[in-house]
């Protein structure tokens, strides 16, 4: 890299010249900063090793940077994360092209908290016509229908890497370590209804206050008689997807419900007007209130995760609690 080059990365480097030479705002962001590390993350150095800044995403401090995912000889293929001023780290594109693109298409600023990325400050961008035609000039790239199609792109793609990635250094930063809890937790802060019989994810304060046993991740309410479901960490797998699910009742006794999380996903599919229970006798099905939102889950389920409801869930369980040898684990 010459000496006097803005960064490693050419493409950043000719998004730099182009800033230089644009007198008004062509993007709905702050502006390019140094191509650096983070330093304020240095109490977490595998962090901060992690993730290269390069530009303020908003004039209230959020940073765009690259996520160092490999050791890979193009840092343009990285993908980019928006870190929040006051909390939050979110994928937000698959690679730096991606990104360009990104900023080619949003209305506003972006901006994020530990939960969600949203759009926030709203600004004129006089020179954006000049942004777009150096965007085709020099990468053939023309804007996105929806902005937000890039964003989504990135979290769905990568997201299971991420979680992986940044739950151990940074708990908060994702729901779960599990992507497809992620998605579903995404899928619920959207319905706002409930979407199968007697589920609901618990909070991040429900789960830091529960006191279960330590091989139990708890992951979401069965119903209202304060059974939990919870992934049982069995063994050392590191795919914790892999891991079987139990409902555990108030009595810390334990069931196994599904044999994977994706399993039980398809299970939470043929509960409808149905919930699972913890009883004397191990678990049962009962009746509960319809779902407003079952309908929509199935579709979430088969567009997002290509899985089929479950057609028999009591089928399932016992199939599941036959390989975990009874089903009391």
């Amino acid at each position: 890299m010459p000496d006097d080059a803005y960064s490693p990365i050419p493409e950043l480097n000719l998004l730099k010249q182009f800033d230089e030479r644009c007198e008004e705002a062509y993007a709905p962001w702050a502006w390019l900063d140094d191509f650096r590390e983070l330093s304020f993350l240095r109490d977490t150095p595998e962090l901060m090793r992690g993730l290269t800044g390069f530009a303020y995403a908003n004039h209230s401090g959020s940073l765009y940077a690259l996520w160092k995912r490999d050791d890979r000889a193009d840092l343009a293929a990285l993908p980019v994360v928006l870190l929040g001023d006051e909390g939050g780290l979110h994928l937000v594109a698959r690679d730096l092209r991606e990104f360009f693109r990104l900023l080619a298409g949003l209305e506003a600023d972006l901006a994020c908290d530990w939960d969600d990325v949203y759009e926030r400050d709203e600004e004129e961008l006089p020179a954006r016509a000049d942004y777009h035609a150096w965007l085709e000039e020099n990468f053939g790239l023309t804007p996105p229908e929806d902005a937000w199609d890039i964003i989504e792109a990135a979290q769905e793609e990568l997201g299971k890497e991420w979680a992986e990635w940044i739950h151990p250094l940074l708990p908060g930063a994702v729901f779960s370590p599990v992507h497809e809890l992620n998605l579903l937790k995404r899928f619920q802060d959207g319905t706002k209804e409930s979407y199968a019989g007697g589920f609901f994810l618990l909070s991040s304060e429900d789960r830091e206050d529960w006191d279960g046993d330590s091989d139990l991740m708890p992951v979401a309410e069965a119903n209202d008689d304060f059974d939990t479901y919870a992934l049982w960490l069995r063994d050392d797998r590191s795919d914790l997807a892999g891991h079987p699910v139990v409902v555990v009742g108030e009595d810390d006794s334990r069931h196994v419900v599904a044999r994977n999380v994706r399993e039980f996903l398809a299970l939470l599919g043929a509960l409808d007007g149905t919930e699972i229970q913890v009883t004397d006798d191990g678990v049962a099905l009962r009746h509960c209130e319809p779902s407003p939102a079952h309908v929509e889950y199935l579709n979430w389920l088969d567009e997002h995760l290509g899985i089929a409801p479950a057609r028999d869930a009591d089928a399932v369980i016992r199939a599941a609690q036959a390989e975990a040898d009874g089903g009391r684990a």
